[in-house]
């Protein structure tokens, strides 16, 4: 399951090529492979790398940016990782690699492939110089990205290794970040623990507890539209929904409300047919985001799916048709209000036009009550409006949803449901460990309800 993501490197390409080639990562230069370009070392990599982007660039250095109102992009550097459970050696891993560099960048391409084995997880490092041999400039953006990331999967099919079909986490990191995560001195890194750590506690079950927790740690934080932490020493805050999927503001507050445990038991008991299917749903991609790690799942998934649980159980939805039916009264609601809006705003605009014309002043009294009644039956009609707007935007938004979860996932759900009515119905003489998280659970609930 390869996944590549791309940082551009704009300054000190040394200390990039210093990294990727570093002996002890490699397994002494065992895995290095360069295209068009001597590699032994850093000096000679970035010997050749200069002499080929100073060629063709006539305006800028290769190592130096020194005074620059905007830097080039002087090194690409992609990242092909390898899913552990795939069992990938060291030196398929630089097969692969190689031979996805060559059908990537072309064979008058600078490139080096540096295939990492010093952590838990193999992965290759790739410098591409921005300009081939021949002087064509090398670009990156999302669609060479989403380009490059096919032809990966294609080559990790041939090999044998699984893939993710459908990727939704992007890697929104800057170079220095990234090298700091690496090198395990990023502040941010430790940020996301330090919130993950906080979230999952018994005696954390608001925003509130949450923000005196860190502030008793002495953390800065401020709330608005956007939860912005600064830790203790560091000059800068940040935005927390800037550190990936799970630390924007409603994940947090999700996540201190579920403590990311699935779906209970107990709730599953409590809901229609309908409902349960939805139900399971949910279940199925907690247990993807939560235990498994998915990079297919999101935080915000999980949220909109609950809230689309939440919606059928408060309608008391049992049926497609019931579902329908109330998607198409509410519409039909709302377009009968908006032609009344309609009306009255052309009734208020003749009377308008009549008490400007009047002379008599009984005349003017007249419609300047008429005028009055309708200008608050104009607003009164316009708040009814936007209520019945927002209703049928989200019922509409809802079944879409529904409809979308039904089609994606009808053969999965339909197996897990098969297993879960078995334990629903069977299971009700012993608590079982699953019955114990969802007793957890609805415990957790009742001292929210109490707080």
């Amino acid at each position: 399951m390869p996944i590549v993501d791309n940082i551009s490197i704009h300054k000190n390409p040394k200390a990039f090529l210093d990294y990727i080639l570093d002996k002890k990562k490699n397994n002494d230069m065992t895995y290095v492979t360069s295209l068009n370009l001597n590699a032994y070392d850093t000096e000679s990599a970035v010997k050749d790398l200069k002499r080929t982007f100073e060629m063709f660039d006539t305006k800028h250095s290769f190592t130096s940016s020194a005074g620059e109102e905007k830097s080039p992009v002087r090194v690409h550097h992609y990242i092909q990782s390898f899913d552990p459970k795939d069992d990938v050696n060291p030196e398929l891993a630089h097969a692969i690699g190689v031979e996805w560099a060559k059908k990537c960048f072309g064979e008058n391409a600078q490139v080096i492939v540096s295939t990492h084995v010093d952590k838990g997880h193999i992965h290759n490092h790739f410098a591409v110089g921005v300009y081939d041999l021949n002087g064509k400039h090398i670009i990156s953006n999302y669609k060479t990205l989403r380009e490059y990331r096919k032809r990966s999967d294609e080559i990790a099919r041939a090999y044998g290794c699984s893939i993710i079909e459908k990727p939704k986490h992007k890697n929104t990191a800057k170079y220095n970040e990234w090298l700091a995560r690496q090198s395990g001195t990023s502040w941010k890194e430790s940020l996301q623990k330090t919130i993950d750590e906080i979230i999952m506690r018994d005696d954390i079950l608001t925003i509130d507890d949450f923000k005196k927790e860190l502030e008793r740690r002495h953390y800065k934080v401020r709330t608005g539209k956007y939860l912005t932490i600064k830790p203790p020493g560091k000059d800068k805050a940040v935005r927390t929904k800037r550190l990936g999927d799970g630390y924007e503001l409603e994940d947090i507050l999700y996540r201190i409300t579920h403590k990311d445990e699935e779906i209970s038991k107990a709730r599953l008991r409590e809901l229609n047919e309908m409902q349960k299917e939805q139900g399971l749903y949910l279940q199925v991609i907690q247990v993807k985001l939560y235990k498994k790690k998915s990079k297919t799942v999101l935080y915000r998934e999980i949220r909109e799916n609950e809230k689309l649980l939440q919606f059928l159980s408060d309608h008391n939805i049992s049926s497609l048709k019931q579902f329908e039916d109330l998607v198409n009264e509410t519409h039909e609601k709302k377009t009968e209000l908006r032609a009344k809006v309609t009306a009255v705003k052309k009734k208020t605009e003749h009377l308008k036009e009549q008490l400007d014309a009047a002379v008599d002043e009984k005349e003017k009294q007249l419609y300047k009550k008429l005028l009055d009644d309708a200008l608050i039956e104009s607003h009164e009609l316009n708040v009814q409006l936007d209520e019945i707007s927002k209703y049928s935007d989200e019922c509409r938004d809802s079944y879409k949803l529904y409809l979308k979860n039904r089609e994606e996932s009808a053969n999965e759900i339909r197996d897990e449901y098969a297993q879960q009515e078995q334990q629903l119905r069977g299971n009700t003489k012993k608590p079982t460990a699953d019955n114990t998280v969802g007793e957890k659970a609805d415990e957790r609930q009742w001292k929210r309800s109490h707080h």
